[in-house]
């Protein structure tokens, strides 16, 4: 064979491997996708319900394409992770407030700063977070350091929520977040003294001008309110569930109702009836569902949810009322009883969460661990506790409390209640400031007119 021969065999073989390398990568570049063609759309059957996100930075990124950052995480159902230990005050300050003017609930609280007033992070009903941040692009990243491609869920979110409860906004989150975590109480005999030495001195001078029909207590099957009135020096009148619906209420200035508040339609007309018109009322435990969310509807309600019999911690949330909180400290221990209903807030706005728990939170399927709120009606006032207003209900004994409040000899619900109580002390029967305004209206009438 020629040399020539050899050399058309040698380019012959060499073209045919040519043509097939050719061949092969025409194949190849058919089968890759083009910009045109995403190798994942989000109209693909792969892309699964809330995986609708792709990115390579490795950040959340809205549906502009835009970088989110995220929020400050204070949604109402978190747990708080770590707590100051040295939040107290140096000085009794603090613990010694005194009463001020009560605020007007029935409308949203604007004090402090926007972000504070209407705060949807932890002030929205749980579930709903805060409209996430939008921030600029990102900077290109450098060659060599892209990310790997990375699937985000889809998350919607609703914007802040108008009204937040005051108890229930960032502020009273960082309440939360800064009360020290308190050594459990030590059961103590609770002293009738010791009672009516911190009302006189919370309230001089109240003990003496109180009038037995002043104070109406609803007898209950659990809680037991006479008693603890009594230890405090106060004295009322006491009747029965099924006498209250064709009470006459024209001297009460206070309607105490004792769990499970089992009342008649006619008993719920009138305790309504008598908030309308100015009067206060205190509930306790089950009166949530049995009186205040059948009295009042719309407002709060049992969300089905229960406690344990146990002592949990409290922290006053609610810095716009002093009077209610006059003479207590900022943090203490609560006595909750087994299946004491736990709170769910309907109307934002309406409602000034007084007291919460951060260990209720864990077991609250609304999570935010309410254990006081105060609502307003018409032109009076509604207190709610979540448990009771006596000493116990488990124990041998009703003079044994569990809970005694740090630096007092009572606890800090009855301290919330029975300030309270003195705030509806101090104001004029419902029935006879109307009965007043209308002698007022018709002698008007009796002037005499010109030509008479």
């Amino acid at each position: 064979m020629s040399s020539k021969t050899g050399a058309k065999i040698t380019s012959v073989r060499l073209a045919s491997s040519l043509l097939g390398l050719a061949t092969v990568f025409s194949i190849v570049v058919s089968l890759c996708p083009t910009s045109s063609q995403p190798a994942f759309s989000k109209d693909s059957d792969w892309a699964e319900d809330g995986v609708s996100e792709f990115n390579r930075s490795g950040k959340k990124i809205d549906e502009d394409g835009d970088p989110i950052e995220d929020d400050e995480p204070a949604s109402p159902g978190q747990k708080p992770s770590k707590y100051s230990q040295n939040s107290l005050p140096q000085d009794d300050s603090y613990y010694r407030r005194s009463p001020s003017s009560p605020p007007k609930i029935g409308v949203p609280a604007t004090s402090g700063s926007a972000s504070e007033s209407n705060d949807g992070a932890d002030g929205s009903p749980a579930g709903l977070s805060s409209s996430p941040n939008k921030s600029s692009p990102d900077s290109p990243q450098q060659p060599g350091t892209s990310k790997p491609l990375e699937a985000k869920i889809s998350t919607w979110s609703q914007g802040s929520t108008p009204g937040t409860p005051v108890g229930l906004d960032k502020k009273a989150m960082r309440l939360l977040q800064r009360a020290p975590l308190l050594a459990s109480p030590r059961t103590i005999t609770a002293n009738a003294k010791a009672f009516q030495a911190w009302l006189d001195e919370t309230h001089p001078g109240l003990r003496g001008k109180v009038a037995r029909d002043e104070i109406i207590e609803v007898k209950g099957e659990w809680d037991d309110a006479q008693h603890t009135l009594h230890a405090f020096g106060l004295p009322c009148t006491r009747v029965s569930e099924n006498k209250l619906g064709n009470l006459k209420l024209d001297k009460a200035k206070i309607i105490v109702v004792n769990c499970a508040g089992e009342l008649s339609n006619d008993a719920i007309i009138n305790l309504r009836r008598f908030v309308e018109m100015g009067g206060y009322l205190l509930t306790t435990d089950w009166a949530l569902s049995g009186v205040v969310q059948r009295a009042f509807p719309g407002y709060v309600e049992w969300n089905g949810g229960y406690t344990e019999d146990t002592l949990v911690d409290a922290v006053a949330v609610d810095t716009e009322d002093a009077e209610l909180f006059a003479n207590t400290p900022p943090s203490a221990y609560w006595k909750l009883v087994k299946k004491s209903q736990l709170v769910k807030i309907s109307r934002w706005g309406s409602v000034h969460v007084l007291a919460r728990s951060r260990m209720l939170m864990r077991e609250d399927p609304s999570g935010y661990g309410i254990l006081a709120f105060l609502m307003e009606h018409g032109r009076g006032q509604v207190l709610h506790l979540v448990g009771h207003f006596d000493n116990n209900a488990d124990m041998a004994f009703n003079t044994k409390l569990p809970d005694p409040a740090p630096g007092l000899n009572l606890s800090f619900r009855q301290a919330i209640a029975a300030n309270f109580i003195a705030r509806a002390l101090g104001g004029i029967a419902p029935a006879a400031a109307a009965a007043s305004a209308q002698e007022l209206g018709s002698g008007e009438d009796e002037h005499p007119q010109p030509g008479d």
